[in-house]
């Protein structure tokens, strides 16, 4: 008599390692602008605590080791530290300036660092689901990237983009011009008129337009790998 026969059979839960970081990104990128909608007080503490939502997302989703999440963390917490410090400073000071870009080239070095990790992994092995959702938040940790590159481009180079009279590029606009130019819809709202900002800005279409084709071609071929191996 085989006593492992009735045994139970190990389950195996489906890996979701991407899931808490797509939501937390298309949190932040939906509830900023509902803030400001509803004119609701605190914007940059809320910006500043999403932010922090995604970054924990983001050191769960792609760090793998002991050492990967403690240079991780390590970074986003000064990020999250110099954040808070400039809500707090003159706008516009020295001491505000300088706590202001290093957070924000911080963010955009470890917004392109997880999309660099989470490309890694996408494609490489078979299409799951949690695959497909590390694609779409590698797609929106490039958005916001350049949204944050944008604003640090206007900040050094005043008068970079065009917008209504008496307007800025604030984050809301960095972020809603940086995902309009990634998805080549081009409302024209918000235009870049200096040479810089016009570069950054069709250097993200072509990364977009390209990472989508490459995304679909994968898939697809992988699609038709698969049903070419599966037995008649």
């Amino acid at each position: 008599m085989n006593v492992h026969a009735d045994a139970p059979r190990p389950t195996t839960r489906p890996e979701s390692k991407y899931l808490f970081l797509l939501l937390a990104l298309i949190g932040f990128v939906l509830l900023l602008p509902l803030q400001r909608e509803l004119d609701l007080d605190g914007r940059d503490v809320a910006m500043t605590i999403l932010m922090a939502i995604v970054l924990i997302g983001g050191v769960q989703a792609v760090c793998h080791n002991r050492r990967m999440r403690i240079i991780g963390t390590s970074t986003w917490i000064l990020v999250l530290a110099l954040s808070f410090w400039t809500q707090n400073l003159t706008a516009g000071s020295t001491i505000w300036l300088v706590t202001s870009v290093t957070a924000d080239l911080l963010s955009v070095f470890g917004f392109l660092a997880m999309t660099g990790f989470i490309l890694q992994d996408v494609f490489v092995g078979e299409i799951t689901r949690d695959r497909l959702r590390g694609a779409g938040a590698a797609y929106l940790l490039m958005g916001i990237a350049f949204g944050i590159l944008f604003r640090l481009i206007d900040l050094a180079f005043p008068g970079s983009f065009k917008l209504g009279a008496g307007e800025t590029i604030a984050a809301m606009e960095a972020n809603f011009y940086s995902f309009v130019t990634l998805t080549t819809l081009g409302y024209g709202d918000i235009t870049p008129v200096r040479p810089f900002a016009q570069a950054v800005a069709y250097l993200e279409a072509c990364i977009g337009q390209f990472y989508l084709t490459v995304l679909v071609a994968f898939l697809v071929g992988k699609r038709l790998a698969a049903l070419t191996l599966r037995p008649s």
